[in-house]
């Protein structure tokens, strides 16, 4: 069976099913229940070159859930009860680059010693190395040991995991100049550099992931709202081979919510950081049925309805704040998005009173 059936249904090893059920049999789970969820059996599993992505994608939650182990197929010197993943995204989803969200998962391991071991970002130059670290409370012997008990196909998956996770954060896919494995090649390594598009390397001397380092200057482009959609489909996105970014209006919605200053964003400053030009930025909201204009008056509403709720801000001053030139202009404007003053706006917030947001 091909990588891609007929109708292009994304296809993953099968390999990668049967170090899952492999792991679901180490915890004394009923495989063949398991499998039969989906139709499927040992005979089967084992005559098949590959399964469809979303089964895969299906199993591995299934299997998560029966052990409680969020690191379920990934480096962990223990499981990782449900619920970490989420905690560890909210930490991270206010952080403004991949840089402070790598140093927030430093932190987040250092606190909560879940797995023995830790992603860190490792300068190299003008390259980042993303590899396996050694939480504060632990010793690096502890951490060489649960590398060297892992399969090889498990350090792939928490590195294809890590890989995906920053590139979420991204909205993009990120660039590698190559990722490295500090074991042999085995006979999934086609598969594997059809994975990353990357050159692997194998025989390294650590396992990582090797970037730009201006990789780690790229903006974080998410929120906390597509935060909540994302956390409902992983992590079938981070370990399934597949990459699906945000639209690029969504991406826009998140940066209009970071980005500081006295006046909204201009054009150019937005299409300098998703890294493209003034034009193909408009062109590619224009195929996406928006306008530059309409997402900006909407990055201004969301503000100045922040401003108004949450701030003791003179109204006067968040019309500044919000580049308009006069106070009565910036009323017009909250009058036609509320249907109300800012004044009777920020006293209903005060009171209590229900409000439209």
């Amino acid at each position: 069976m091909s990588a891609n059936s007929a109708n292009d249904t994304p296809q993953v090893p099968c390999t990668y099913l049967r170090t899952l059920v492999a792991t679901v049999e180490q915890g004394q789970r009923d495989v063949d229940e398991f499998l039969a969820s989906e139709g499927l059996s040992r005979e089967a599993l084992a005559t098949r070159d590959y399964v469809p992505a979303d089964l895969f994608g299906r199993l591995y939650k299934r299997g998560m859930r029966l052990l409680d182990n969020e690191a379920l197929g990934m480096v962990s010197a223990r499981p990782v009860p449900t619920g970490t993943f989420r905690l560890m995204c909210l930490s991270m989803i206010s952080c403004q680059t991949i840089g402070e969200i790598m140093d927030r998962a430093d932190e987040f391991f250092d606190v909560f010693d879940v797995a023995c071991i830790k992603p860190v970002a490792v300068p190299e130059g003008d390259a980042v190395r993303v590899t396996f670290g050694t939480p504060r409370r632990r010793d690096v012997a502890e951490t060489q040991r649960v590398l060297a008990n892992s399969e090889p196909v498990v350090i792939r998956t928490s590195l294809y995991y890590w890989y995906n996770l920053l590139g979420w954060f991204a909205g993009r896919a990120l660039s590698l100049r190559n990722v490295d494995f500090a074991f042999p090649e085995g006979p999934g390594g086609y598969d594997w550099r059809t994975l990353y598009n990357a050159p692997v390397v194998f025989d390294a001397e650590t396992s990582g992931l090797v970037m730009p380092r201006r990789v780690l200057s790229l903006p974080n482009v998410q929120s906390e709202q597509t935060l909540a959609e994302f956390l409902q489909e992983t992590p079938y996105r981070l370990v399934v081979p597949s990459f699906v970014p945000p639209t690029l209006q969504d991406r826009l919605r998140a940066l209009f919510a970071q980005m500081p200053g006295d006046t909204p964003p201009t054009s150019e400053e937005i299409a300098s950081r998703v890294g493209m030009s003034v034009s193909t930025l408009r062109r590619k909201l224009s195929a996406e049925g928006v306008s530059w204009q309409s997402l900006k008056e909407e990055g201004r509403r969301t503000a100045a309805l922040r401003f108004v709720a949450d701030t003791d801000l003179p109204i006067a001053e968040i019309s500044r704040l919000l580049g308009f030139e006069e106070a009565s202009t910036f009323f017009r404007a909250f009058r036609r998005w509320t249907g109300t003053t800012p004044t009777r706006y920020r006293a209903s917030v005060s009171n209590g009173e229900p409000v439209d947001d």
